[in-house]
């Protein structure tokens, strides 16, 4: 083989590893690239002395350039990683969040889903990320795609639940450079001499703030990325919870978006929960019976499933039980048995852990769905829900004319919050959030919060606002 032929194969396989990530599209001129630009597209991050290492192959006994790429991608390492595996790689970074891709997924909506995590990830904007998506369906599906920017944060969501980027903090820094500390100890200490807050006999009135960064270009009204990194930051406080309290074994569960994520993370390379050590038995419960007729949300008895499927895998079937809610219409008025509301209102009692979140009549349609075909009395609009409890500005619960959602009441929310070896964990994200976390606080539903800075943001606003 010539040394121009030689230079050829290179070239091939370097831009089947950039084509493979998505970076490159067919109709580029690659020869025209500078080779440590290709390399860098090829997701390498190759050093000008690795290229040349690599393209100097005399005197050496080892694959082609062209067989080391297709060794690398059905491996999942990097070519930078394959030719030597003590070469330190270094991950992508922005603001300081380290991450590392994964190698190229097989589909075309897995490869899709890989490109807009890591062009968000970039600091790319909503559009620049909707043109990658469709580029890659044009080029391998050869049909038009049009997304909404829901669609697009659904991909990139995807992305996340498929493992497919992990965030590397620095070992010196463990979780730290994920979040707002400053801002959180000041949402902290705002709610704490909240003013409004309802007096609520002993319960703690300080909470715990977790502020998570917000990764996404200010083009995207909610960051796809936020509730990943909530998630991973509530699996380290349910371990060190269950860590200091042995006695703790029974968790609860709401539905929506954030549990969901909870969930689907949970045991992940990156999460500390479910720790495999020891041999406590952990039960999970459902918080609530959603109203909703259709599955467009995922509601708590899914998730609750979804969990004990997922915890068994990782902890073996005897250490795992989950408990579980009719799935009927769910206003009180419809029927529940007798025996299952007795259990539940006892688990609900006997519960030491409660994950849940918080819903608003602005983005996400969770509150919305719930108050169809249902009247509070005095045609109330509630601030936000906990657990289906409806809520107002000023923390104080809003009854329905006739009866009452099914679910943990607020009574048992409180109850936790007053117990040291009880935690009560809100999980939520986006500029709509900042009033229900108030509101929340207010009424004593909460003593450990997980949010981002644009939800901590938004809530600092309403309580400068003095309301």
């Amino acid at each position: 083989m010539t040394h121009n032929d030689e230079r050829v194969t290179i070239y091939n396989a370097l831009n089947k590893a950039a084509l493979d990530n998505g970076s490159l599209m067919n109709g580029m001129q690659v020869k025209r690239l500078q080779m440590q630009e290709i390399a860098r597209r090829a997701g390498s991050n190759m050093r000008p002395a690795r290229v040349g290492e690599l393209m100097s192959k005399s005197g050496q006994k080892s694959p082609s350039l062209l067989e080391a790429a297709r060794l690398a991608a059905g491996l999942y390492l990097s070519l930078e990683e394959l030719p030597d595996r003590d070469t330190h790689l270094f991950p992508s970074e922005r603001n300081s969040v380290a991450w590392r891709l994964s190698g190229v997924p097989q589909g075309t909506r897995p490869r899709a889903c890989r490109i807009a995590l890591g062009r968000l990830l970039e600091g790319q904007s909503q559009d620049e990320i909707r043109e990658a998506i469709e580029a890659v369906y044009a080029a391998h599906d050869q049909r038009p795609l049009h997304l909404d920017e829901s669609a697009v944060r659904d991909m990139i969501q995807g992305g996340l639940n498929m493992g497919l980027a992990r965030f590397e903090p620095p070992p010196d820094a463990a979780e730290a450079v994920l979040e707002e500390r400053d801002l959180a100890s000041e949402l902290a200490a705002s709610l704490e001499h909240d003013p409004h807050a309802l007096p609520l006999n002993g319960s703690k009135r300080r909470p715990v703030v977790r502020v998570v960064k917000n990764l996404a270009h200010a083009s995207f009204a909610l960051d796809p990325v936020a509730p990943h990194l909530v998630a991973r930051i509530a699996h380290e406080i349910v371990a060190e919870h269950l860590r200091i309290h042995r006695t703790v074994y029974s968790i609860g569960l709401a539905g929506g978006m954030h549990c969901l994520t909870f969930v689907h993370t949970a045991g992940a390379e990156s999460s500390p929960f479910p720790d495999d050590s020891g041999d406590k038995q952990i039960t999970f419960v459902p918080l609530t019976l959603e109203p909703f007729s259709n599955q467009q949300l995922p509601i708590a008895n899914s998730v609750v499933g979804q969990m004990v499927e997922q915890s068994r895998g990782l902890l073996g079937s005897r250490r795992v039980e989950g408990l579980t809610l009719q799935a009927s219409r769910k206003v009180a008025g419809d029927q529940v048995s007798d025996g299952d509301d007795e259990l539940m209102q006892r688990s609900y009692r006997q519960l030491h852990v409660a994950i849940f979140g918080c819903g608003d009549l602005e983005s996400d349609g969770w509150l919305e769905l719930a108050m169809r075909g249902v009247k509070t009395e005095g045609d109330v609009l509630p601030a936000t829900d906990v657990c289906l409890n409806l809520l107002a500005e000023d923390g104080s619960s809003i009854p329905l004319q006739d009866g009452q959602f099914v679910g943990i009441g607020l009574a048992d929310i409180r109850r936790l919050v007053q117990r040291d070896d009880r935690l009560a964990l809100l999980l939520t994200s986006g500029r709509a959030k900042g009033r229900p976390i108030v509101v929340a606080s207010r009424a004593g539903c909460v003593d450990t919060i997980v949010c981002d800075r644009a939800a901590a943001e938004a809530a600092l606003e309403v309580l400068a606002r003095g309301w």
